[in-house]
């Protein structure tokens, strides 16, 4: 019997596609061929069944793939449409095992159509994968060759087998997902489906992936991939997956050159890792905890993952759940350890210059500051006009006191008066009628004098603002003895070819960069430093000094700029992560004759809680030159030209949460090594900011004694005011009052 069945099996035609399957109990095998299928028991070794597809399947149908369990098994594969036989759709087929038969199949009328040619015969792009959860019976079938994933239900409710039924689920496909060629699928485990995908592109270890996705959610973002940056594939050789086993959580890979890798499953804080076992043809991984700032928490065979922000691994044990950070601390996604923002913060040192001052006149400027009293009680006291009203205050005591020596005859008071009188005439600077009282007055005269020289000296001091001071007489805007003018220019050369010096020292001026990788444990050994070139491969960078801050959780390494046009591009080689960076700009200054160049020194940091540094990051440097003229405060000294650099960081894709958000974050943890690059160049244009005194040295001494001259004229005026007005005022007040003593007429003539 068992000859005569193998002999009728080797009679059928050519078949191009075959799939065998052993039940879970390894009692049968059950082979799909092109025509029939049929089943063959392990125990006596004989062909139980054999079943012309064509007779047995009312409908075309070729077969792609089998999955099976203890009671039944699923079939997917292609449906010859009758009207039609060049075009083709896809089904899924329901077989019992008690009987091998049909009982099911998915809808035949699928809106999706592929020409025979390109799929009846065996190619890589038309395979397909069946999986079965048998726990919760729910069946997963790809269609690679249309990127298409159905989720079907069998039902089991029925006590009849023939009664099951193989159904759609809710949201029964999904194609938003590049699914590219899965040519195996199995069950990890009840929640967990891994897909096998032949091929891939841009990947550094293999040229196949497997893709782990949580079966609540499969069409949405993969959980994770194998390989990965924790668990690569150090080969000499691209190689491509063939199928995937799984068992107990455990998945064994089968390649192309004859290798099998098995990732066993590991507990929480373990994970999977190379370096591995080398068998005759196997690669087993090793169990190593996982690495700083991830954590597991889940028993699979999967990476460990980023610790959350605000929370941090130091990596010296296994980590189930990361250690919560200060509130203070600085802990991103991935942290190893806390780090202050103190200890690394952004600063520039080119600052706009000031607005043009609301008053640009120093004649102007006097007789606000010396001859208004307003503001705060400081800006009153230390008024000119303050202390002048005080001086006159003092005046009108004496003055009265003299008078009443005069009217009450003190024996004792008058020679006192006399010889207060002969020195108030020879001090009168007010007037020339030799009368004592303007002496008396001109002491107010000379308190403005003063704070008109002592303002006038320290104006003068305000030039330039870079050796400014805050004055004493600066009370409610600032003061400064300088104007402004600023705008963007070419640098282009004089009349005869000449040109500043100072564009020369910029050009020359030798950059040293400094990036600060913070909250990442990536060594010096790790990091790469390239200067990319048109027409060249690369150009090796070499360290000027790498370091392990004080927090032990940034790295900062130091190399030399070769131009001030130039792209640099930092590897990072390694399953690391990174927080943030700091990228600084340091230079050397120096001077020749009036130009100096100055030292530059700015710091300018990327960070965000959330998230860590893209795989690939970016950042554009933009510098400007920033040519300070400083004209001289005396007609015929040198102009002074101070110039520096002044640096623009522009951020154009560093930390993308969108990225991952739209592409999944298993993202974080597919790439070999991270990159960051920065791209450096100069503005076309340079800024010129001039600045020139409001009133230079001769102009200030001239105007100030202007001043002077006339205060001297305003006490003048006032006097001619008291004798004009106040004077004939007081005698007719005399008189109303009724007092006509000779006396009192001689006191008020004596006033005069």
């Amino acid at each position: 019997m068992y000859e005569s069945q193998k002999h009728t099996v080797r009679l059928k035609e050519h078949q191009d596609y075959m799939v065998i399957k052993v039940d879970p109990a390894q009692k049968s095998v059950y082979l799909f061929a092109d025509t029939f299928i049929s089943s063959f028991s392990i125990d006596d070794s004989k062909i139980h069944d054999i079943r012309d597809l064509d007779v047995h399947i009312d409908f075309p149908f070729r077969v792609r793939a089998v999955d099976i369990t203890d009671s039944y098994m699923v079939a997917a594969g292609y449906y010859i449409l009758p009207p039609n036989p060049d075009l083709i759709s896809y089904v899924a087929l329901l077989f019992t095992l008690n009987l091998l038969r049909i009982v099911s199949t998915t809808d035949r009328q699928d809106p999706h159509f592929r020409r025979e040619s390109k799929t009846l015969s065996y190619t890589v792009d038309s395979t397909m994968a069946v999986a079965i959860n048998p726990t919760y019976n729910i069946v997963v079938v790809t269609f690679s060759s249309i990127n298409l994933i159905k989720v079907l239900y069998v039902d089991k409710n029925h006590m009849n087998s023939a009664a099951w039924t193989l159904n759609p689920t809710k949201g029964h496909h999904c194609s938003n997902i590049n699914i590219g060629m899965c040519r195996s699928a199995v069950w990890l485990n009840d929640l967990s489906i891994a897909m096998l995908f032949s091929t891939v592109s841009n990947r550094p270890w293999s040229m196949s992936e497997v893709h782990v996705y949580d079966a609540r959610s499969l069409c949405g973002n993969v959980s994770f991939v194998f390989p990965n940056n924790q668990q690569h594939i150090q080969w000499l050789t691209s190689f491509r997956f063939l199928q995937l086993i799984s068992w107990s959580g455990h998945l064994l890979i089968l390649t192309d050159d004859e290798t099998m890798l098995l990732i066993p499953s590991t507990a929480p804080g373990f994970t999977s890792s190379w370096p591995v076992k080398f068998g005759f043809s196997d690669i087993v991984y090793n169990v190593t905890p996982c690495i700083a700032g991830t954590f597991k928490n889940t028993t699979d065979i999967g990476p460990c993952k980023v610790c959350p922000s605000q929370t941090k691994n130091l990596g010296k044990l296994p980590c189930t759940k990361c250690e919560p950070c200060a509130s203070t601390s600085f802990c991103s996604l991935g942290s190893i350890g806390e780090i202050s923002l103190k200890n690394y913060p952004s600063y520039v040192q080119t600052f706009a210059y000031p607005d043009a001052p609301d008053t640009n006149n120093y004649d102007d400027l006097l007789v606000h500051k010396i001859l208004t009293i307003s503001g705060p009680r400081r800006c009153i006291v230390i008024s000119p006009v303050f202390w002048a009203l005080l001086i006159i205050a003092l005046c009108f005591i004496i003055w009265f006191s003299m008078i009443l020596w005069k009217k009450f005859n003190c024996p004792r008071g008058g020679p006192h008066r006399k010889r207060l009188t002969v020195f108030f005439r020879k001090t009168n600077i007010i007037n020339e009628d030799g009368h004592w009282i303007g002496g008396l007055f001109s002491f107010a005269c000379l308190v403005l004098f003063a704070f008109t020289s002592g303002f006038a000296f320290e104006f003068l001091s305000l030039y330039p603002i870079e050796k400014s001071f805050t004055p004493f007489f600066s009370c409610d805007n600032p003061l400064t003895n300088s104007v402004f003018e600023s705008a963007l220019q070419l640098p282009l050369t004089s009349t005869d070819g000449d040109q500043w010096d100072i564009f020369n020292m910029l050009d020359d001026q030798l950059l040293t960069v400094t990036v600060d990788f913070l909250n990442t444990v990536a060594d010096c050994s790790c990091i790469t430093i390239q200067q990319n070139r048109p027409g060249l491969e690369h150009l090796t960078v070499p360290h000027k000094l790498c370091t392990l801050q004080h927090d032990n959780a940034t790295r900062s390494i130091t190399f030399d700029l070769l131009a001030h046009h130039i792209d640099i591009q930092i590897n990072i080689t390694g399953p690391y992560f990174i927080g943030g960076i700091r990228l600084c700009l340091r230079g050397n200054g120096r001077t020749k004759g009036e130009h100096t160049l100055h030292a530059l020194d700015t710091c300018h940091l990327f960070l965000s809680l959330n998230e860590t540094l893209l795989p690939v990051a970016a950042c554009d440097i933009v510098m400007i030159k920033v040519i300070n003229v400083t004209k001289p405060l005396n007609i015929g000294d040198n102009t002074l030209y101070h110039g520096r650099w002044s640096p623009s960081f522009a951020r154009s894709s560093i930390f993308d949460a969108l990225f991952y958000k739209q592409y999944g974050q298993h993202y974080r943890y597919q790439n070999k090594r991270m990159i960051f690059m920065f791209t450096m160049r100069e503005y076309p244009f340079y800024l010129q900011n001039i600045q020139q005194p409001i009133v230079r040295r001769a102009e200030l001494v001239f105007h100030t004694l202007l001043f002077c001259t006339l205060i001297i004229e305003l006490f003048s005026i006032s006097f001619l005011l008291f004798k004009l007005v106040a004077k004939p005022l007081m005698h007719m007040a005399i008189r109303c009052f009724g007092t006509s003593s000779k006396q009192n007429v001689s006191s008020n003539t004596e006033l005069s």
